[in-house]
């Protein structure tokens, strides 16, 4: 997850993928206040397989063999992915009763991400008053990473359109 503070307002563009977007989630629901507005990008909201396969150690051997080059350059940890695994899941699912945000949101999913990851960004959509909801052509999960140049530019036109 990234957070850029606007000069103008004080106010923070939150930018989050995957288990980043929990976390984006949690920040709006206690001061959206402080959100001048965010991008989240595949984060999954249902309990699928995939949840419960997430939740516990082999969801950490999994990660780190999918990121392994990503993870050793920045020196994650065993631990690290692991306790990032069980915050991320503590939070997981939107609340029963419907929040509609009033916050500028970018949402965007990969065309090879999996079904839930596509569901859940519908449900994303649904409880933002002010969302657009982009596919991101050619790519799979990790497109921030994989399809940079593409990604960057649909973000950077979200924002600047909004201000």
């Amino acid at each position: 997850m990234y957070l850029w503070i606007c000069p103008d307002t004080g106010k923070v563009i939150l930018i989050s993928h995957s288990y980043g977007g929990l976390t984006a989630k949690l920040i709006m629901e206690k001061m959206p206040e402080r959100i001048e507005m965010a991008v989240i990008g595949s984060t999954n909201v249902k309990k699928t397989m995939l949840y419960r396969l997430y939740c516990g150690k082999i969801g950490c051997l999994l990660l780190m063999l999918q990121n392994r080059k990503r993870y050793k350059k920045e020196n994650i940890t065993w631990k690290r992915v692991c306790d990032s695994q069980k915050s991320a899941w503590l939070n997981f699912n939107f609340p029963k009763r419907k929040i509609i945000y009033e916050i500028p949101t970018l949402l965007l999913y990969a065309q090879y991400d999996i079904e839930a990851i596509k569901e859940s960004m519908l449900i994303w959509e649904e409880s933002f008053r002010h969302s657009k909801l982009v596919e991101i052509k050619d790519a799979g999960h990790n497109y921030f990473w994989d399809n940079s140049e593409t990604v960057n530019l649909i973000v950077k036109d979200f924002i600047y359109e909004k201000n």
